[in-house]
């Protein structure tokens, strides 16, 4: 898995990133570009500026939470439809 791919993984499981948190976990150190490849491929992602609580300020990325929320909803109803109704399955030879 390359960087771009490790840091979407982590955005779809609803995590905010910041650069420094890209560059612990994945060793990246460009999370600007990575971020901008992804919205290239059309991912909703948001962004803002917190406050290090240094005197600093560095901007956290996350996916858009409307996105989230619909791409979850898509993943339990594909989930219900594979599921094999009680009383279907014949094991006999």
């Amino acid at each position: 898995m390359n960087q771009t791919e490790a840091i979407l993984a982590a955005l779809e499981q609803g995590e905010a990133l910041t650069p420094m948190d890209a560059l612990r976990r994945f060793g990246c150190m460009r999370l600007g570009a990575r971020i901008w490849e992804l919205k290239e491929e059309g991912k909703p992602i948001l962004d803002e500026m917190i406050g290090t609580g240094k005197g600093k300020h560095v901007k956290r990325y996350f996916l858009d939470p409307a996105y989230l929320d619909a791409k979850r909803a898509h993943e339990a109803a594909e989930e219900e439809s594979q599921e094999v109704p009680a009383g279907t399955l014949n094991f006999e030879p």
